[in-house]
């Protein structure tokens, strides 16, 4: 938490007259545990695999391919597509073993590829290890069924040490009941083992949360700057749409706040071609090893899509009385009700076929459908 300011006096004899208070800067490791602990990457990773892992996979554009992929059998299809998926999106790379039994998705961590030449300009060929617990080990290419896709999210030390440093100063601004770094300082000198047992009182305050009271001339200065003043909403703002764009997401896929196109088409529409698309060509080249002519039918996905494309559509349609309601229930192969109506923005009106207009919110207008119903 907080740390003493020595400057130059390194022995405890000497004498201070300042004590530094707050938070140190953190640095974190970014490996695939801490960048999963960063919620809209993860949220965007899940969202991608899950995707596309529930895309029915065919073999000559009829039968399941599935059973023919030799899952392990600790793993659904959908499951080792899943870290299969993840493994590529975080590292830019994936590895499927042939163990003799089943397919086997490896750590991307623990491989390494290494450009084999015999003319010292070209590659001939690569040598893939494997790094495990009981050592490295060379792993024939023909065992081996390797993916490449874009940079991996992990390559993006910068974005993610920026989100973690974000989370983490949020976290310790909460227990710190919003107190910032300083220093405080005293016009006379003190000895290392008062200036310690002030920093520790100090801290145990802000951890329980309590009021300081500063005695014995001690004096507080405020050195780090409150969140509104490091401007964090636009910094946070900021850092969820480059994760995003880390995850080639549009962000109002992952971010609710987000609304740039303001239209569920062309919203589904990016996101089936430019992120799902690219994954799944990259998906099918490599299973070719395993089964020939190997396809993911996404037909029943994009008609998912274009449901939710049209409603929306004839929900806007409704809402500028474009169409009655008996039009939007005839497109979506629904019988009519009988009685067709149209919706108005002023308080939810409703116009009959008659041409009367019906306000279900207004009182005596309910009386009065209620007494003509009778």
């Amino acid at each position: 938490m907080g740390f003493l300011n020595w400057n130059s006096h390194r022995q405890s004899n000497k004498k201070i007259s300042g004590v530094i208070v707050g938070q140190r800067y953190h640095s974190f490791t970014i490996d695939e545990n801490s960048a999963l602990k960063i919620p809209l990457l993860s949220k965007g990773i899940n969202l991608i695999a899950n995707d596309i892992a529930g895309i029915p996979l065919l073999k000559n554009e009829k039968e399941c391919a599935s059973d023919a992929l030799h899952v392990p059998d600790f793993q659904s299809k959908e499951e080792w597509l899943q870290d299969l998926i993840q493994q590529l999106l975080l590292h830019g790379r994936a590895y499927l073993y042939n163990s003799g039994k089943a397919w086997q998705v490896l750590e991307s961590k623990r491989m390494t590829e290494n450009g084999i030449s015999e003319d010292a300009i070209t590659v001939d060929h690569y040598r893939y290890v494997y790094s495990g617990l009981a050592g490295q080990k060379e792993i024939s290419p023909e065992k081996l069924i390797c993916f490449h896709y874009g940079n991996g999210v992990l390559n993006y030390d910068e974005l993610l040490q920026a989100a973690l440093q974000m989370q983490h100063y949020q976290a310790i601004t909460l227990q710190q009941a919003q107190k910032p770094n300083g220093i405080l300082t005293t016009t006379g000198k003190l000895m290392k083992d008062s200036a310690e047992k002030i920093r520790s009182q100090w801290e145990n305050l802000i951890k329980g949360n309590k009021i300081a009271v500063l005695e014995s001339g001690l004096e507080y200065k405020q050195l780090s700057l409150n969140p509104d003043q490091m401007t964090m909403p636009e910094m946070s703002k900021i850092l969820n749409v480059s994760i995003a764009d880390a995850l080639n997401l549009q962000p109002e896929m992952i971010i609710s706040s987000s609304n740039k196109y303001n239209s569920l088409p062309q919203r589904n529409s990016l996101y089936m071609d430019d992120t799902l698309q690219p994954i799944i060509n990259c998906l099918e080249n490599g299973l070719q090893r395993i089964i020939s002519n190997i396809k993911f039918d996404v037909t029943q996905f994009e008609n998912k899509l274009d449901q939710e494309s049209k409603m929306q559509l004839l929900k806007d349609q409704l809402d500028y009385s474009l169409i009655n309601t008996d039009e939007a229930r005839a497109a979506l192969g629904l019988k009519p009700t009988g009685n067709p109506q149209k919706h108005y923005s002023t308080g939810k009106a409703y116009q009959n076929a008659d041409g009367t207009l019906f306000q279900p919110n207004l009182p005596q207008q309910q009386k009065n459908n209620d007494q003509a119903s009778a």
